[in-house]
């Protein structure tokens, strides 16, 4: 999943901000002027970097002493501010490169020959701050002096009258924001426009040269997502959107565009299914159209993971690819409880994780959905009622911020007919609560929410929301065996030394945490324990030149696998297997960690031909009362 940098915007609307920039990459440093028009009686301090070197700073044309501005004053409306300055930025990028990771989250400003990337927040250009440290909303434009060879872009929409597939030097934002980000590197571009229900959008895709040939696949995934999500949402928020080949790792979403690393770039199509580029398109909406206030919990993850990386499946007629979604969530906290860490509403405040954020996150609006329906079935996921509450909610705050409260009181409105507040228990449970309940025929869900049952085939068994409906655990015996259960019950990995296997496929086993499940690679040490995996239910036989698993034989050379089984011996303990027919399929083991929703997963080369989950007989004792478990 490709995580967004979210821009944190207050209500307040003090003015305007205009920026011109002149980079010099080849120094790692910029020289710029920044005029600031103030709107509206404000009282304020203006910050940059440390590292800048002030030239010049005035205050309705009279020079002032840039140390002042250090201290809260107040301005009139008209007051104009003026500030020069020049700039260093430069960052250690492989310090944040970390192994298994897909993201560099340390990199906020840096200017080199490899490329520019200058984060909103990082104060390389004036940030208006309030008495309390916020950060002030305005609204911010820049124009960036030519670079030959260099594509440049900023957060909103593009200012010049240029064709498409050319740079682009001036660039504001449609609303009062924070911050603003800048982006650039030597690129070439394609781009095509969008006839949307609700009018043209551009879409530009900048990539190395050696990417280039990657470009139309993003045009037509971006393109497909414009015209799926617009009527679901309305009108894209934005004039373009800019797929924009990064330097480093990365899978960043701006006001307009969204940044991916070189290596996500080059693997298209493979890098294009649900959660990536249309979890960053989406993001336009919410959290970069639809801010999140900065002392509120941030939603947005979860309302973009719910359109993009559920959305796009449960959108699919007749797919069972949501309930499996909907299972792997369920699976994932049950073979690891200690990612549910705390409330979503703290998600953003360092105080949850990002399982909570993204995938309990998701949950809750699936939740929602079902609520929303009151009982009643749609034929398709389009006509279901929470995309009309989805876009009451963008119409009624783009260019704002929202809240929890906010969402909550716009799902209530869908139904007026109810009581006021007859989802205050749904969101005490599973919003500000820490609710996880463990899977049984009379567990705790919130007033109004059902809880499915059905008899199974055995007598006097019955298996508990069978759809998987409700967010929840289930026992370790009912979990499905996946790479997630070895890693987080801790593993101790045991590797064929004389396996051809670079330290740059490995490293990131250095990062796992040590425990009593294993991680078996390559064919010595399957042989290792064979006696062992033999008496495991959906076993895994390795030979010297093959493996057999699920009943089929793979026996190309370049084919591999990843495969876990559950302990036969020992409960809440995995087994999980990499093997590789060749040396062509070791690639893979650097991204096995990757696969944690998967019981098998095997690749012919870089390519995925198969991904299985195994599903155990989740049925449980019947007992009284069990037709439908009461409201709690």
């Amino acid at each position: 999943m490709i995580a967004p940098i979210v821009i944190l915007a207050s209500t307040a609307h003090i003015g305007s901000q205009h920026i011109e920039v002149q980079m010099d990459p080849s120094n790692a440093c910029l020289t710029a002027s920044a005029e600031i028009l103030i709107q509206e009686k404000s009282r304020f301090k203006i910050d940059l970097r440390p590292t800048a070197r002030i030239t010049n700073f005035q205050i309705n044309g009279t020079a002032e002493d840039w140390d002042q501005t250090k201290m809260i004053r107040n301005y009139e409306p008209g007051d104009r501010i003026d500030v020069s300055w020049e700039l260093r930025c430069q960052e250690d990028i492989q310090a944040g490169e970390l192994p298994g990771e897909i993201h560099n989250r340390t990199v906020r400003a840096h200017i080199g020959e490899e490329g520019v990337f200058l984060s909103g927040g990082s104060r390389w250009h004036p940030q208006i701050m309030a008495e309390d440290e916020s950060p002030l909303a305005h609204e911010i434009s820049v124009r960036v002096a030519p670079l030959s060879g260099w594509f440049f872009v900023a957060s909103g929409n593009p200012q010049d009258n240029h064709p498409i597939d050319q740079p682009c030097a001036s660039w504001s934002t449609p609303f009062p924001v924070s911050g603003i980000t800048l982006v650039g590197n030597r690129h070439v571009a394609q781009g095509r426009i969008v006839d949307t229900e609700s009018g043209l959008v551009e879409v530009v895709v900048q990539t190395s040269e050696r990417n280039a040939d990657k470009s139309n696949y993003y045009l037509d995934a971006a393109e497909e997502y414009l015209q799926m999500y617009v009527p679901l949402l309305g009108a894209y928020p934005y004039r373009r959107f800019t797929v924009v080949e990064n330097f480093f790792s990365s899978g960043f979403a701006f006001p307009g565009f969204t940044t991916l690393g070189p290596r996500v770039v080059g693997m298209a199509p493979r890098s294009l299914k649900p959660g990536y580029l249309d979890h960053e398109l989406v993001h336009n909406w919410w959290g970069n159209g639809v801010f999140v206030p900065r002392q509120s919990g941030n939603w947005c993850e979860a309302i973009t993971s719910y359109c993009t990386n559920y959305g796009r499946r449960a959108l699919v007629p007749e797919s069972f690819d949501a309930q499996q979604y909907r299972r792997a969530i369920i699976n994932r906290v049950s073979l690891d409880p200690s990612l549910d860490d705390g409330p979503l509403s703290k998600f953003g405040n360092g105080k949850t994780g990002r399982f909570v954020g993204y995938e309990k996150g998701c949950f809750v609006f699936i939740m929602l959905e079902d609520l929303l329906a009151d009982g009643k079935a749609y034929s398709d996921h389009q006509s279901h009622p929470i995309w009309s509450v989805l876009r009451h909610l963008f119409a009624k705050h783009q260019g704002e911020t929202m809240n929890w409260s906010d969402i909550q009181l716009a799902f209530e409105s869908h139904l007026p007919d109810k009581e006021k507040g007859w989802l205050d228990d749904f969101f005490a449970k599973w919003v500000y609560g820490e609710h996880q309940p463990m899977t049984d025929p009379k567990m705790m869900i919130a007033k109004g929410q059902r809880l499915a049952m059905q008899a199974a085939e055995v007598p006097g068994q019955i298996q508990v929301d069978p759809g998987y409906r409700i967010y929840r655990r289930v026992p370790t015996a009912f979990t499905s065996p996946t790479i997630a259960g070895s890693l987080g019950s801790g593993v101790t990995v045991e590797m064929d030394s004389s396996l051809p296997i670079s330290q740059q496929q490995s490293a990131w086993l250095m990062q796992t945490d040590p425990g009593p499940s294993l991680l078996l690679i390559g064919e010595k040490m399957v042989q290792k324990h064979q006696a062992l995996l033999e008496q495991c239910a959906d076993p895994i036989t390795i030979e010297k030149d093959a493996f057999t698993v699920n009943g089929k034989r793979w026996s190309s050379p370049s084919q591999s696998v990843l495969h876990t089984m559950r302990h036969p011996e020992r409960e809440n303990e995995y087994i999980t297997v990499f093997h590789s027919n060749g040396d062509i399929g070791l690639n893979r083991l650097a991204l096995i960690w990757y696969y944690r929703k998967d019981t098998t997963v095997v690749w012919d080369g870089n390519q995925t031909v198969l991904r299985r989950v195994f599903e155990p007989n989740l049925t449980f004792a019947e007992s009284e009362d069990t037709t439908n478990a009461p409201p709690q």
